[in-house]
Parts: structure tokens; sequence; C-alpha cells
């Protein structure tokens, strides 16, 4: 019984996603935050923070510099947060988020966090290009979604993240919340895009893609995909193969420009690389 549970399949609509147990990272990283709370001295704070850093894929794995990819800056809805010149930042790294915490959480003891987990799926199948320049499919990200709370200097602000799991890594790539309706656009038409490539629907799957960009040009993940898509030929039709690869190309160049997260910026470089010269990726 726990097994079927555990590989239950969850309906909606024409789509199909597995709902997943919720990775240990997730659970570390906003314990990581309450434990901070419950501090004795600073060198224990400092464990707690370090840790809650390498839960990150971007830090853990990057040569040399611990800041970390760009985090949804939730310290500006603060006005308390205002004596930091980066309190107008839309997006602060890894490394500067959990400073902040501790600085609020442990240090200045002004700071106190509430979450909810209520939610891991699979991702379902993205398209992705291997060392040798042949396109594959993979599974292997998981979406968390978590009700998170903070009160700092007696201001409660609510927020609603979405985590996502690296899974052979068991590392966080991606954190981000949003607020508006654009937000949420977006964040359901990928979920849409990746069921329907799931299923082979190509077609329905390219549409959400161009539909993500139409709402935001400059989406890194969109672009990656679209990208890979147009030059394999999938939900998309030109009259040559020549054009394919161009539209590929030119999609593939605007992901490695754009701010984006799993990695889309490098992979995108990766994967130029190779259709260009035919030669080895990283």
């Amino acid at each position: 019984m726990k097994k079927l549970l555990t590989l239950l399949l969850v309906f909606s609509g024409n789509s199909l996603f597995a709902a997943v147990p919720t990775p240990k990272s997730v659970y570390s990283f906003y314990e990581g935050m309450q434990k901070l709370s419950q501090a004795r001295n600073a060198n224990e704070a400092n464990t707690i923070t370090e840790s809650m850093k390498d839960l990150f894929y971007a830090v853990r794995y990057s040569a040399g510099s611990k800041s970390g990819e760009l985090q949804p800056n939730d310290f500006r809805f603060f006005d308390y947060d205002k004596i930091y010149p980066s309190h107008e930042d839309d997006k602060i790294t890894t490394s500067i988020y959990i400073d902040r915490l501790y600085s609020y959480i442990f240090e200045q003891k002004i700071m106190s966090v509430e979450y909810h987990v209520s939610s891991s799926e699979s991702c379902g199948a993205r398209a992705e290009v291997s060392n040798k320049g042949k396109k594959y499919s993979q599974n292997s990200l998981i979406e968390t979604y978590v009700e998170k709370t903070y009160v700092l200097n007696h201001v409660r602000k609510v927020f609603q993240d979405t985590i996502i799991t690296d899974v052979e890594t068991n590392t966080i790539c991606n954190f981000k919340n949003g607020f508006g309706k654009t937000y949420f656009d977006i964040k359901a038409l990928k979920r849409e895009a990746e069921r329907y490539y799931y299923q082979k629907r190509y077609v329905d799957a390219y549409k959400c893609y161009e539909k993500i960009l139409s709402i935001n040009a400059d989406d890194g993940e969109a672009l990656y995909q679209i990208a890979i898509m147009t030059y394999y030929k999938e939900g998309c039709h030109f009259y040559s193969k020549r054009t394919y690869h161009n539209k590929g190309k030119e999609y593939m160049e605007r992901a490695k420009r754009s701010d984006s997260h799993y990695g889309v910026n490098e992979k995108a470089q990766n994967v130029l690389f190779w259709w260009r010269y035919g030669g080895s990726i990283s």
C-alpha cells in the first residue's frame, strides 16, 4: 500500500503528473531558519547558515564562489530592511539572503519564521542536450510548494514559495515566489508545457512556451526549451532544416543572455558550442 501511495498519479484535466516525497533539502532550508532562533552562540549560528548555503546547487558546485545564484529578495517588503543598499533589488544572491536571515533572526533577534510544506510534484519531462549533441528528455526535478511567513520587527508577510530541487544531487536549483497574476500565469504555463512534453504532445508544449515568451520575452527557461524543440523539429513547422537550426540557435542565444535559474545560461552556452562546432561540451 505504501508503494502505491508513493507512486500515486494525480490527474488534472488532460495532464498527468506524479506526487512525490518532499526532498530533505527543502525541509533543511526552512528548518535552518528556525534553528537560527535557537542557536546558543555565533559559531553555532554560522554553522547553520553555511549548511543552508550548501543546500543550493549553485553554491555547492560553483568554482571558488560562495555567492550562489540570485534569489527573490523577500526583505524588500519590510521597511526595516531599508538600511541595506540591496533593499530595492528584486533579487539578491543566495549568500546575501541567508546572511540577512542570520542578522535578523540570530544577531538582532527581531525576526521569526513559520512555514508549511503543502505538496511536492515531479516537474515532468524537460528537453536537454547531452555532451554528444543528442537531444533527450529527463525527469529529475521536483517542485515543492511552501507557504512561508516572516515576522520582521513586528511586520508580518506571507509568501508562497516554489522550490525546485535537483533529485540527483538533492540540492535546491531554483527558489522563487511571486505576487500577482502574471507570475502565476507563467508558472502554470510552464507546468502545462512540461506535462504536454511528457505526453509527446509537442505542438501543445510549443504553444505554451510561445505564450510564456509573449508575456516575458526574456524568460530563460522557456527560451532554452523552445530552442531545443525548434532545433530538433518538435512542435513547430518551417520549410527547411537550416531554418529550424537557425531559429533554434536564435532562441538559445537569447537563453544564454537571460537572467535565469537551473543553470540555463551555462547550459545554453554549452549547447550552442556543440551545435556550431560539433565539439565536446561540458
